[in-house]
């Protein structure tokens, strides 16, 4: 089984939009072999000292805009 954390892989596909949201989609395998995906949604924003910072949280007028990442 893979496990993106330990093994640095890589989405397959990651959708932006102008509003800093981001979609991954991740290719994974059970412990059967079976293949399946998720998705990851985030939130790129910028700190008070200006860096920039991912969130998965998300306000409520967001979620219109994540919804059509989909």
């Amino acid at each position: 089984m893979s496990n993106d954390t330990n093994n640095k892989s890589k989405p397959i596909h990651t959708i932006r939009s102008a509003n800093f949201l981001s979609a991954s989609i991740w290719k994974k395998e059970d412990k059967n072999g079976e293949v399946f995906y998720t998705v990851n949604v985030d939130r790129s924003y910028k700190d008070k000292d200006g860096k920039w910072q991912r969130t998965n949280s998300f306000r409520h007028e967001e979620l219109p805009m994540v919804r059509k990442l989909g």
